[in-house]
C-alpha cells in the first residue's frame, strides 16, 4: 500500500522529532545529575576541610600517627564528621602513605595513587563513583552495598599555603540518588509533553496546509 504525503510527512517526523527529544532529555538528565553530585561534593568537602584543617598539622602528614594523636584525630572525625551521609574519611601523605583511616588497621600502609587522588594532591578537588574495587577498599567492600561517591580533597593545614596532603571521603548516594530520580521524571515528562504538542500542533498544521 502507497503511502500518502501526508502520512509520509507524519511518520518521517514523528521519528526525527522523537530522536531530538530523547537526545534532549537525556543531556539535560546527564547535566542535571552531573551537577547535584558536584554540588554533593563539594559540600562534603568543606565540611570536612572546615573541621580538620585547623586541627592538623604538618608534622602529622609526614609519617603514620603515634597512638595518641590518633586518638584525638578520630574522636574529632567520629563526632563531627562521620554521619548518616559521610559515612568514611581518609588521609593520605603526598606519596600514597595512608596517615588515617577510620578503620585503623589500613594506616601506615601505601598504595599507588589512583588519578582523582592525584589530581587532589596538585590542588583540585575531584570525584569519582565508587564500586569499592580499589585495592585500600578490599576489606570494606561488604560494608556498603550502595554505590559511594568518592571526594578527594586537597589538604592545607593551618599556616601552610601548599598541598600536603589529601582528604578521601566517602559520601552515601541514597539521598543524591533519591533525587536524581526526581529530576530524571521531571525532565523526561516535560520533555515528553513538549514533544507530544509539537508534533501535534505541527501535524494538525501540516494537514490543513
Amino acid at each position: 500500500m502507497k503511502l500518502s504525503l501526508l502520512s509520509k510527512f507524519t511518520l518521517v517526523s514523528f521519528v526525527l522529532m522523537a530522536i531530538i527529544a530523547v537526545s534532549l532529555a537525556w543531556g539535560i538528565q546527564q547535566q542535571l545529575e552531573q551537577t547535584a553530585l558536584w554540588q554533593e561534593a563539594t559540600s562534603a568537602a568543606d565540611e570536612v576541610t572546615g573541621i580538620l584543617n585547623p586541627n592538623l598539622e604538618k608534622t602529622d602528614l609526614t609519617a603514620p600517627l603515634d597512638p595518641a594523636r590518633y586518638a584525638e584525630i578520630d574522636a574529632l572525625i567520629r563526632q563531627n564528621i562521620l554521619h548518616e551521609h559521610i559515612v568514611r574519611v581518609k588521609i593520605w601523605s603526598r606519596d600514597g602513605l595512608l596517615l588515617y583511616s577510620d578503620q585503623q588497621d589500613l594506616v601506615g600502609q601505601s598504595y599507588p595513587l589512583s588519578d582523582e587522588l592525584a589530581k587532589a594532591l596538585k590542588g583540585q578537588i575531584a570525584t569519582d563513583i565508587s564500586t569499592l574495587d580499589k585495592p585500600e577498599n578490599a576489606q570494606q567492600a561488604g560494608a556498603h552495598s550502595q554505590r559511594l561517591l568518592e571526594v578527594y580533597v586537597p589538604l592545607r593545614p593551618m599556616g601552610s599555603p601548599q598541598v600536603l596532603g589529601a582528604y578521601e571521603i566517602y559520601h552515601d548516594l541514597t539521598v543524591v540518588e533519591s533525587s536524581a530520580a526526581s529530576i530524571s521524571r521531571f525532565v523526561w515528562s516535560e520533555v515528553g509533553v513538549g514533544f507530544l504538542l509539537l508534533f501535534g500542533a505541527l501535524f494538525a498544521l501540516v494537514r490543513n496546509a
